[in-house]
């Protein structure tokens, strides 16, 4: 599964990026018994607690979505892994790359 994108100091879903994320619901669908995590990342702006913060509102956002698409919240999972693996001082395109939603599938059986 792509990762999901956002723009600087965003956590809602654009447009562009939904498709992605009916890629997923086909995914949940089609693989009634997995679970998914989902990681919310951050660029290296701002404090270690507000990207914190900033990583949980984003992988909220995404959990939020997919349960209104029709999967069930049980089988989702959140973390926020904030700017932990952010590149220090990334120059915009690097950084841009660190704004996002990653999916980890969990459980398959």
């Amino acid at each position: 599964m792509s990762p999901f994108f956002f723009g600087f100091d965003q956590y809602n879903i654009n447009s562009e990026e939904r498709e992605k994320l009916q890629d997923v619901v086909s995914f949940m669908q089609d693989n009634p018994l997995s679970k998914i995590l989902i990681e919310g990342y951050c660029d290296w702006k701002g404090t270690p607690s507000y990207n914190k913060s900033l990583g949980d509102r984003r992988a909220s956002s995404v959990k939020q979505y997919l349960v209104d698409l029709g999967v069930s919240p049980e089988r989702i999972e959140i973390i926020s892994m904030g700017d932990e693996l952010a590149t220090p001082d990334a120059d915009p395109t690097t950084a841009g790359m660190e704004r996002k939603a990653q999916f980890l599938v969990l459980k398959d059986s």
